[in-house]
C-alpha cells in the first residue's frame, strides 16, 4: 500500500505543478485564465505521468544526457498522449501543426526542449522536494490525502470522458482541433449542470 500511495503523491504532486505551468503559460499568451487539461480539476495528469517517468532518472548522470533523455521521454509521452486523445475522441487539446519542426502536430521541437529544461528542474529540485515532504509526513496524514485525492480523481475522470464524449456529438468535426472551443464548450456544459 506504501508504494501504491507514493506514486499516486507523486503523480498528483506532478500533475499540480503541470496544471501551474499551463495556467501560467495560458496566461502569458491569452491574458487570461484556461483551464487546458482533459480534466476539470487543477490538474494534468500527463505532467503526473511525466513526472513519475523523469522521477526514476538518475540525477548523477551527465546533465547533457539527462536534459536529451528526458526531452525524449516527455516527446513520446506528449506526442502517445495526443496521438491518443486524437484518435479515441478525435479531438485534440494542442496543435503543433503550425510550430516548424512538428510530428504531426503533436509535439514539436520548442516544446521538447523546454519540457527538458523542465525535466532538469524537476529531477535536480521538485523530486527532492516530495521526498523531503513525503518522508515528513505522518502515515495517517498521508491516507487522508490520498483517500480523497482519489474519490476527486476517479470522479473527474469519469464526468470528464463523459462531458467529451457530448462534446464530440455537438461540435462540428472541423473544429474538433479547436482547444478554445473544447475548452469553452466544456466550461459551459459545466456551469449548466451546476445551475
Amino acid at each position: 500500500m506504501e508504494t501504491i500511495l507514493f506514486i499516486f503523491l507523486k503523480f498528483m504532486y506532478y500533475s499540480l505543478i503541470g496544471y501551474l505551468i499551463e495556467i501560467v503559460f495560458a496566461f502569458i499568451k491569452d491574458h487570461k485564465y484556461v483551464n487546458r487539461g482533459f480534466l476539470i480539476g487543477p490538474y494534468c495528469s500527463i505532467y503526473g505521468v511525466a513526472g513519475l517517468v523523469l522521477s526514476t532518472f538518475n540525477p548523477n548522470m551527465n546533465v547533457v544526457l539527462l536534459f536529451l533523455l528526458s526531452m525524449a521521454c516527455c516527446g513520446i509521452i506528449e506526442g502517445g498522449t495526443g496521438f491518443i486523445l486524437d484518435k479515441v475522441f478525435n479531438m485534440r487539446w494542442w496543435d503543433y501543426s503550425k510550430v516548424p519542426l512538428n510530428i504531426h502536430g503533436y509535439v514539436c521541437l520548442k516544446f521538447m526542449l523546454l519540457f527538458g529544461l523542465f525535466s532538469l528542474i524537476g529531477v535536480y529540485l521538485l523530486n527532492p522536494i516530495f521526498s523531503s515532504l513525503y518522508r515528513y509526513l505522518d502515515d495517517n496524514v498521508k491516507m487522508l490525502i490520498f483517500i480523497p485525492l482519489v474519490i476527486i480523481y476517479v470522479i473527474d475522470l469519469v464526468v470528464s470522458t463523459i462531458l467529451i464524449i457530448k462534446i464530440k456529438k455537438i461540435i462540428d468535426p472541423k473544429d474538433r482541433n479547436n482547444t478554445t472551443l473544447i475548452i469553452n464548450t466544456k466550461k459551459k456544459m459545466l456551469l449548466d449542470f451546476i445551475r
